[in-house]
């Protein structure tokens, strides 16, 4: 049964846990070194860790005060709390992976920009087209969010909110919203807080989408970065239980977006002195 919406999406649960991106990333950067080569996003196709599936979005069918999966809840009082242990990207010694480089500002040092995350007017994945239709820069991180989600972005510290919609051509738009911060720590922290998600972004060539009802959502992290993808039918109807369009744009969106950050890690860490 859906979760009555309440100024915002209403909801469903989504499946029962979220990949652990942090070992992902990992798994990824040993796996490019034994091969000896990298891993380039070219020519708006993901590469070859996309393909294999390892970075498969975490999707819920969620509304702004739907919790997220099992693995990503907060703590039982809602609450941020301090960090157990210092950030591994609180080290003074430099990273020595690309998710190290984008776990802090010390070390992230390129512009961040719509252009540099959102760099491909159209992307292919497996057969699937999804052509840019607008981009937003958000520099208070409160325009972009609804359901709490802004409280949890401000109350971490967010920087600024960079966001793109893109369409598939066939009546279904996404939009993905990408929140900078000081680290990684606080990028988690926002992504855990399970109240909200961002808001569809409609200017340029996007219609307007997911008015208040049901939609394919997600929450990821990477590093410093937290993103947050919604999509629906350009028709404001709900995602319904047998929709497969909406789920699967959510997971090739975000998708792109873990790409293009780790990417962005891997130029950071080659540019590095030494």
């Amino acid at each position: 049964m859906n979760t009555p919406a309440q100024g915002g999406y209403g909801g469903r649960p989504g499946p029962p846990e979220e990949p652990d991106w942090y070992a992902l990333a990992d798994r990824n950067e040993a796996e490019a070194r034994r091969r000896k080569r990298l891993f380039v996003i070219g020519g708006g196709v993901l590469g070859t860790a996309l393909a294999a599936g390892g970075v498969a979005a975490a999707l819920a069918l969620t509304g702004p005060d739907a919790r997220p999966p099992a693995s990503a809840a907060p703590s039982p009082t809602g609450a941020a709390t301090a960090d157990a242990s210092p950030s591994a990207s609180a080290s003074a010694a430099p990273p020595t992976t690309p998710l190290g480089v984008i776990s802090s500002t010390k070390w992230d040092k390129a512009s961040v920009s719509v252009g540099t995350l959102f760099p491909a007017a159209t992307l292919t994945v497996q057969g699937r087209t999804y052509t840019r239709l607008a981009t937003d820069l958000d520099k208070d991180c409160t325009g972009s969010a609804a359901g709490g989600l802004t409280e949890a972005l401000t109350g971490n510290g967010c920087y600024n909110v960079y966001r793109a919609t893109y369409g598939n051509g066939a009546g279904l738009q996404v939009t993905v919203a990408v929140a900078t911060f000081a680290s990684d720590s606080r990028a988690a922290k926002a992504k855990n807080d399970g109240k909200g998600n961002a808001l569809p972004l409609v200017k340029d060539k996007a219609t307007p989408f997911c008015p208040g009802v049901t939609c394919a959502t997600a929450r990821n992290s990477l590093g410093r970065y937290a993103y947050f993808t919604v999509a629906g039918p350009t028709t404001g109807k709900v995602v319904a239980d047998a929709d497969t369009a909406a789920p699967q744009a959510v997971k090739d969106i975000a998708a792109s977006v873990y790409d293009t950050l780790l990417e962005r890690g891997r130029a950071g860490l080659a540019d590095l002195p030494g």
